[in-house]
């Protein structure tokens, strides 16, 4: 390292939290963004709540990215809120240094 140079820093790790119902129209889309952000090192912690449309057949594509986890099917919650306190939980985020909050409409 020359005497301008200096150590780059290692990119913030984000725990994005990803409540999901009935979101077929924009969770592609979501995902593909999400994933895609420079400058941050990403997590996604994805939990649907029961979802009747194709959520999770669109979820299917991403799951070979190891970026993506799915919370096992448990009981349906029956709102945003509750799904998202589900995902809390589960996830307790030791190697992320921020966690980030994502509805499945949020792109």
């Amino acid at each position: 390292m020359d005497a301008g140079s200096r150590p780059v820093a290692d990119p913030a790790k984000v725990l994005v939290l990803l409540a999901a119902y009935n979101g077929e129209r924009w969770i592609h889309q979501q995902l593909e963004s999400i994933l895609a952000q420079v400058g941050v090192s990403v997590g996604v912690a994805m939990r649907d709540d029961g979802s009747s449309d194709q959520t999770l057949q669109e979820i299917a594509h991403f799951r070979a990215d190891g970026r993506l986890s799915l919370s096992p099917r448990g009981e349906r919650t029956g709102s945003a809120a509750q799904n998202f306190l589900e995902l809390v939980r589960e996830n307790s985020a030791p190697d992320f240094e921020f966690v980030a909050f994502a509805d499945q409409d949020d792109i």
